[in-house]
């Protein structure tokens, strides 16, 4: 579990991430979205989201003010965690 801050202005990345393991994301201030597999979908404090593991997927800050959210992932530890990136995944 971990606490992110995505600031005003971020670049968008071109691609998400992905991890074995199902994630949820709560928002805890700002605006923004969450792209999963290509399909964004507005996201602003107050929303959670669960995401399926091996689901390529970002946040993206849309808003003035960062983007702040709480995400936490169906495993014991975090050293478990082994985020992927496909743009670099030669298996792909």
């Amino acid at each position: 579990m971990g606490i992110a801050d995505i600031p005003v202005g971020a670049p968008r990345p071109a691609r998400g991430h992905l991890h074995e393991q199902a994630e949820v994301y709560v928002f805890l201030s700002g605006r923004g979205e969450v792209v999963i597999e290509g399909e964004s979908t507005e996201v602003s404090a107050g929303d959670s989201v669960f995401i399926h593991g091996n689901i390529e997927h970002m946040a993206v800050n849309t808003g003035d003010e960062v983007l702040r959210l709480l995400y936490f992932f169906a495993t014991d530890s975090f050293d478990d965690v082994v985020y992927r990136f496909p743009e670099l995944d030669l298996d792909r």
